[in-house]
């Protein structure tokens, strides 16, 4: 490097006269070096973060398009056959309101006894399928609460019926979670609920809510299936 400068410095109009003009010289030209090297290596960086954004982004989008196609083959079927429970043994609706269904501490804490009572009514094996759906959820649930899944890409196809599916749960997540509120079980199921269902027409949910209640749950339409008018 020393040599290629001082080659450099041979051919440059101004000739150091002395040894002190020589090293302030050499000092710039160093300078100079150790910049463009600096401003090459930030710059691929930054070339190298823009790709693991990118990549990140695609495989976060890729995440949130298998929790769709989990929710139809795995979690669906579940609710479905709880659903199916609630119907043959005429399980009272808990939340008959919109307003009904909060996660606030003080909420929970003035619903517990009717929550319990209402679990409490319940077989124990219709109590079991409870619980493992609501495992299931969770575990669902934490691919978007995490960030690891795009929760916008799932909003449209899974909002609604995720949300159903919480508020026609929700005595059995209050039961849950009554000896800590604020943090306990099923935190990621809350928090992913609060979330869409803070985005989500209340008037509509309800609705479907009541329908979903005999009917049972269901996806959207698949793409395709419906010819434009």
């Amino acid at each position: 490097m020393i040599h290629t400068i001082l080659n450099l410095s041979c051919r440059l109009p101004f000739v150091p006269a002395d040894s002190t003009s020589f090293w302030t010289m050499l000092a710039a030209a160093g300078s100079f070096v150790v910049a463009a090297v600096a401003w090459r290596g930030l710059r691929s960086l930054s070339l190298a973060k823009a790709d693991m954004l990118n990549r990140a982004q695609r495989s976060s989008v890729h995440a949130a398009v298998e929790r769709c196609e989990e929710m139809a083959r795995i979690l669906l079927p579940m609710h479905h056959e709880v659903l199916a429970e609630f119907v043959v043994r005429q399980v009272p609706v808990f939340a008959s309101a919109v307003a009904d269904v909060s996660f606030e501490a003080h909420e929970e804490t003035g619903k517990i006894d009717a929550a319990v009572a209402w679990v409490s009514a319940l077989d124990p094996v219709l109590q079991r399928k409870i619980i493992g759906l609501l495992n299931a959820m969770e575990v669902w649930s934490m691919h978007f609460t995490l960030g690891l899944a795009d929760r916008n890409v799932a909003f449209d196809p899974c909002s609604s019926v995720y949300c159903q599916m919480v508020m026609q749960l929700y005595p059995a997540l209050l039961t849950q979670r009554r000896a800590d509120p604020v943090s306990g079980p099923f935190q990621n199921v809350v928090l992913l609920f609060r979330d869409w269902y803070s985005t989500k027409a209340k008037a509509q949910l309800l609705k479907d809510l009541q329908r979903h209640q005999t009917r049972g749950p269901s996806l959207p339409p698949p793409i395709g299936t419906v010819l434009d008018r």
